[in-house]
C-alpha cells in the first residue's frame, strides 16, 4: 500500500489513541494509554493485524507473535487482548531479510528487569490512523517475539501483554543482510510527509487522563509547561539518558501532609558520578527503577509497605495519610540540568549546593499518578502500588531508568536530525486544546505554555489541605520591656555571682585542706619564705655571697640573693647562711638548722618602727637562744 499523500506537504501529524474498550483494557501497570496500529496485509490488501501498542523503543517495533500465547508459561494470556502479529499469512511480511535472531528488549531495557525469550526479524507494513488519515509504513522493522518471560526477584516469572511501536532512531534506517527495516519519522521525512525525523511523547495516564499524545514530525505546545531542557542523544546505542540531580517532594497548592512543607536530598547519589545521576528515560519499562537507599528515602515518607518477592512497595490503602497523600496537590519532582553535561555551564560550586541551580528543569510527578494498580498475572487479585523499583543495573553501570510512570507527567521529544531530545513538565488531566507545531531539521528549541498551566490542569482533581499555620513569637507587653541596657546589667550580675560562687567554694575548699594538714602535724609554724626552690631542694650558690647551702641527700639549685624570710610583711634582713638538714624528722616534721659563719652576727633590730609594724612575737616561756638555732621561731 503506497504511503498517504495529503494536500498540505510537511505537517506534523499526530496519532490518535487506541480505541480500547473495557473488555481490552489488560494492561496492568495501568499507567498510561496505547495507540493502535495495523501491521501485515491479507489476501484481499486489507490490514492483517491491529495492535494496540506503547509507544517505546529505537529502531524496530516490538510485536508479540500468534505463537506467543501457545509458548508461554501462563494459564491465561492476556497478550491476546491486545492483539497478537501473524507473519506466516501477510502477504507483505518479509521473514527472509537477515538470519541474525531478534530481540525482546529494546534501550537496554533488560538491565532494568531479568528478561528472557526470542524473536525474529522482518519487516513488514504497518499502518496507524493520524490527524492526516490513515499512513502506512511499508517495510517497517519489526522484532516477532515468540516468547518472553520476566523474572521477578522471588523467581516467579510472567509474560508481559502489550507490544511496542518505535519512536524513531538515529540512523535512517535499519540494515540487515538482505534489505533494510524502515524506521517510521525517519522514514517519513524522508519522503518529504512531515518536516523532519522527529517525535514527541506525553503518555498521559490510563486512569486520570489526559489520553496519550503521540506526534511525528512536531509537537503539542499544549503539552510542554514551562522551561524546556534540551539534551545531546547518545549515538553509540541511541539512548535518551539526561543527568538526573536530585529528587524532592513538594505541594503545589494548599498545605502538605507530610511533616515539612517539603523534602530535598532524596536522590541518593552515587560517588562514582559526583554531583549527578546518569538516569535512562525509558518507555518499554514500566516503573522507576533507582537505587535501594533512593527509594527507601521516598518511601519512608509514604504509607507503603516493601514486598520484595515483587520489588514493589504496596499502598497502605486504610492508612488515613494514603487519601491525604494521593488526593492532594503533592508531588514527587526530578530535578535536571537545562542541557546535557557537556554544555551545562553551571559551577562547581553551585552544582554542590543541593546540586540545583536556576537552570534546572523540575519534572514533577503528583502522587495521584504513582497510585497505580497492580494486577494479573503479577499478583492474583488487584493491589495499589507505588512504583519505585529498588534495584542495581545488571550492567554494574549503576544508571537509573524512568519508565513510563514518570512519562505520564513528562513531555520528551527527539529532533534525530541534530541527535538531541527535550524534557519537559507535562500538563495533568485538563490540558489546552491540541496545538500542533512542527519540528524543523535543525529546530533547537521548543515553545512552551506558561508554567501555571500546571496546575490549573490539576484543579479539578486535586483537594487542597489547609495551610500549616506560620509559628509566631508570644509579642511582649510594653511594660514588661527591658532595654539593652537592663538585659547586660542582669548578665554581667550574673557572671559576678558565679565567679563569687566559685572563689567561695575553692576558699573553703582550701581552708580545709589547710587545717587538716595543721591537725596532722600537731602544731603549725607560720613562716614565709621568699627564696625559690628548685625541683628536689635548697638552692646551691647564693649569686652575690658565694656562700652555699646543701641538703642532705638531696642536689642542690642556686638561689637568686633574695630575703630568706619576712614577718608579717617585713623583711628581717638577709641571712646568708649554710642549712643543713636534720638527720631525722620529728613527728613527719622536717627542721632546718641555721648556723652563721665565724664572721658574721646576727643583724640589729631597727631602733624604732613604724606604726603600722607588728611586733615580733614573744620567745615562747622556756625557750632559749640555743633553742633559736634549733629552729627559726618568729
Amino acid at each position: 500500500m503506497p504511503l498517504l499523500k495529503w494536500q498540505t506537504p510537511k505537517q506534523p501529524m499526530m496519532l490518535k489513541p487506541a480505541d480500547i474498550d473495557d473488555e481490552r483494557r489488560v494492561f496492568h501497570q495501568a499507567v498510561s494509554t496505547a495507540v493502535s496500529a495495523s501491521v501485515g496485509t491479507d489476501q484481499t490488501g486489507k490490514p492483517l493485524n491491529m495492535l494496540d501498542l506503547y509507544p517505546g523503543g529505537f529502531a524496530y517495533h516490538l510485536f508479540y507473535a500468534t505463537d506467543y500465547c501457545s509458548n508461554s508459561q501462563q494459564q491465561t494470556c492476556a497478550a491476546a487482548s491486545a492483539g497478537l502479529y501473524d507473519p506466516e499469512n501477510s502477504t507483505t511480511a518479509n521473514q527472509n531479510i537477515t538470519d541474525a535472531p531478534g530481540v525482546v528488549q529494546s534501550q537496554g531495557s533488560d538491565l532494568a528487569q531479568k528478561t528472557t525469550g526470542n524473536a525474529s526479524i522482518l519487516v513488514d507494513s504497518v499502518s496507524f490512523n493520524t490527524t492526516a488519515g490513515l499512513t502506512t509504513v511499508e517495510n517497517s522493522a519489526i522484532d516477532s517475539i515468540h516468547e518472553q518471560d520476566i523474572t521477578l526477584p522471588n523467581g516467579a516469572t510472567y509474560s508481559p501483554q502489550v507490544g511496542f511501536l518505535a519512536l524513531g532512531g538515529l540512523d535512517g534506517e535499519r540494515k540487515y543482510q538482505r534489505g533494510n527495516g524502515m524506521i517510521i519519522p525517519n522514514h517519513l521525512a524522508g519522503k518529504d510527509i512531515i518536516p523532519s525525523a522527529s517525535t514527541s511523547l506525553h503518555y498521559g495516564s490510563a486512569n486520570l487522563g489526559p489520553e496519550g499524545s503521540l506526534v511525528w514530525g512536531g509537537y503539542d505546545q499544549s503539552r510542554i509547561i514551562g522551561s524546556v531542557g534540551q539534551f545531546d542523544i547518545t549515538k553509540s546505542d541511541s539512548k535518551i539518558e539526561p543527568n538526573l540531580l536530585d529528587i524532592q517532594i513538594g505541594t503545589e497548592k494548599g498545605g502538605s501532609p507530610f511533616p515539612q512543607d517539603s523534602y530535598v536530598g532524596l536522590l541518593a547519589l552515587n560517588e562514582t558520578f559526583g554531583y549527578h545521576q546518569p538516569t535512562e528515560i525509558n518507555a518499554v519499562l514500566p516503573y522507576l527503577y533507582m537505587s535501594k537507599d533512593t527509594c527507601t528515602n521516598i518511601a519512608r515518607l509514604l504509607p507503603v509497605n516493601f514486598e520484595p518477592g515483587i520489588g514493589l512497595y504496596m499502598w497502605n490503602v486504610n492508612d488515613p495519610q494514603y487519601k491525604r497523600i494521593t488526593t492532594s496537590p503533592t508531588y514527587l519532582s526530578f530535578i535536571f540540568p537545562a542541557q546535557s553535561t557537556t554544555n551545562h555551564s553551571t559551577s562547581t560550586a553551585d552544582t554542590a549546593a543541593n546540586n540545583i541551580s536556576p537552570t534546572n528543569i523540575t519534572i514533577k510527578v503528583p502522587f495521584s499518578l504513582l497510585d497505580l494498580t497492580l494486577e494479573a498475572p503479577i499478583v492474583p487479585t488487584p493491589r495499589q502500588y507505588f512504583p519505585c523499583y529498588p534495584f542495581n543495573a545488571l550492567d554494574q553501570s549503576g544508571r537509573y531508568f524512568l519508565g513510563r510512570a514518570f512519562l505520564q507527567s513528562t513531555f520528551l521529544a527527539m529532533n534525530f536530525n541534530q541527535s538531541t531530545f527535550f524534557l519537559a513538565q507535562a500538563p495533568g488531566p485538563e490540558p489546552d486544546a491540541p496545538n500542533i507545531q512542527s519540528i524543523l531539521p535543525d529546530q533547537a528549541t521548543l515553545t512552551s505554555s506558561p508554567a501555571g498551566k500546571f496546575a490549573q490542569s490539576w484543579s479539578a482533581h486535586w483537594t487542597p489541605l489547609p495551610a500549616r499555620p506560620a509559628a509566631s513569637p508570644p509579642k511582649a507587653k510594653a511594660n514588661d520591656a527591658l532595654s539593652g541596657g537592663a538585659i547586660a546589667g542582669i548578665s554581667v550580675g550574673v557572671v559576678v555571682a558565679a565567679l563569687a560562687c566559685a572563689a567561695a567554694a575553692i576558699f573553703w575548699v582550701l581552708r580545709k585542706r589547710k587545717a587538716k594538714k595543721a591537725e596532722d602535724e600537731g602544731e603549725k609554724v607560720k613562716q614565709e619564705t621568699d627564696y625559690a626552690k628548685g625541683p628536689n631542694g635548697l638552692h646551691e650558690k647564693d649569686t652575690e655571697s658565694g656562700w652555699t647551702a646543701e641538703t642532705e641527700g638531696a642536689p642542690v639549685a642556686e638561689t637568686d640573693g633574695s630575703p630568706i624570710a619576712e614577718a608579717a610583711g617585713h623583711q628581717y634582713g638577709s641571712m646568708n647562711a649554710r642549712f643543713e638538714m636534720a638527720g631525722g624528722n620529728q613527728e613527719g616534721t622536717a627542721r632546718w638548722i641555721a648556723e652563721l659563719p665565724d664572721d658574721k652576727t646576727l643583724p640589729e633590730m631597727p631602733a624604732s618602727r613604724s606604726g603600722n609594724d607588728k611586733p615580733l612575737p614573744e620567745m615562747p616561756a622556756g625557750r632559749s637562744r640555743e633553742d633559736l638555732r634549733q629552729g627559726l621561731y618568729f
